[in-house]
């Protein structure tokens, strides 16, 4: 059974429908993202 998978590099014109894909996937990836720029910068 063959896979549909590719991997490479990103171009330019992907940028549009990764931007909607995180967008719509928000809260999916909620965990995974940083918090707010403040906590980061306190000791």
């Amino acid at each position: 059974m063959r896979s549909s998978t590719r991997i490479r590099l990103i171009k330019p014109a992907d940028a549009a429908p990764i931007a909607a894909h995180r967008v719509r996937d928000v809260e999916a990836y909620r965990p995974w993202e940083p918090g707010p720029a403040s906590r980061l910068l306190h000791a």
